[in-house]
């Protein structure tokens, strides 16, 4: 049969192919259409602009629900991030005081810093899901930064934050990028804070940072010589209030990298790591080339 078919393509031109083709072989040449097959082709078409507009009405609504259910996500996270503040400050200045009239009874004193250091972090947690919704909604604008002076400020920072002098930080061939300044010193915050972090607590603590232009776009590599992360965690790397397994008592609250990765997605970039338990960890940003 194949062959019958190659015989035949060779003998003819094909009126697909050819218009002159169509115009000697089939134009002047189609049958007349009967009533009765005009009118079933005019109501299937009509079927088929029904369809589409019921459809189209059902995608709207889903649509106007799904704005609905973010509004109210975005009032949930306020309530959480401002509402719940001032309570958790009273209890605060409470445990403070209490502090301060329980004598030497070292018992309640360590009890006490323990309810403070968790009203802390609850605190903190607050404030960064407030962050993490306005990732997904605050207006950005997008344009070349400087990306060297925002990097250095950061390090500095960091290394003071966890006491982390004798760390040593390489910082090499740093190119601009096309983003949005306040959203890249957040991603770089967090991923610049964690790899201090998390390398801390090694005798030779390293982190490395260097960028490079592939393509349309510019690669940002950050290393450290840290705890690493295991190969069982690795899905739920960017999930919001997940923690590795090995981090122990190490601080964080499984925000910074959910707020990093939407950060990215909305400046049209990318992040991934590389990691290995024990040996350290890479993250990779891609950014728009300026």
């Amino acid at each position: 049969n194949t062959k019958i078919i190659d015989e035949i393509e060779t003998l003819y031109f094909s009126p697909r192919k050819s218009f002159k083709v169509w115009q000697e072989e089939i134009g002047q040449k189609s049958f007349v259409w009967k009533e009765n097959e005009i009118f079933v082709a005019k109501e299937v078409l009509k079927l088929i602009v029904e369809t589409l507009h019921i459809q189209s009405f059902k995608i709207h609504s889903l649509y106007e629900q799904l704005q609905e259910i973010n509004e109210e996500l975005d009032s949930f996270s306020y309530t959480i991030s401002h509402d719940l503040r001032t309570p958790l400050t009273v209890m605060k200045l409470n445990c403070q005081i209490l502090q301060r009239t329980l004598g030497d009874s070292e018992m309640k004193e360590d009890r006490l810093k323990s309810v403070i250091s968790e009203i802390d972090r609850m605190t903190e947690m607050m404030q960064e899901i407030l962050i993490l919704s306005k990732a997904k909604k605050s207006e950005i604008v997008l344009k070349e930064i400087e990306t060297r002076p925002i990097i250095d400020k950061i390090v500095q920072d960091v290394l003071m934050y966890y006491n982390a002098q004798n760390t040593h930080v390489e910082i090499e061939n740093i190119e601009h990028v096309f983003a949005d300044k306040t959203m890249v010193f957040e991603v770089f915050q967090n991923i610049i804070g964690n790899a201090v972090k998390y390398s801390s607590t090694q005798k030779f603590p390293k982190v490395f940072i260097k960028s490079q232009i592939i393509d349309d776009q510019v690669v940002y590599e950050i290393s450290d010589n840290g705890i690493g992360i295991k190969e069982d965690d690795y899905d739920k790397m960017f999930k919001l209030f997940s923690r590795m397994s090995n981090t122990g008592n190490i601080q964080g609250n499984g925000v910074g990298l959910s707020i990093v990765l939407r950060m990215m997605n909305r400046m049209d970039g990318d992040i991934n790591f590389e990691s290995k338990e024990g040996e350290g960890t890479t993250f990779v940003l891609r950014f728009k080339k300026p």
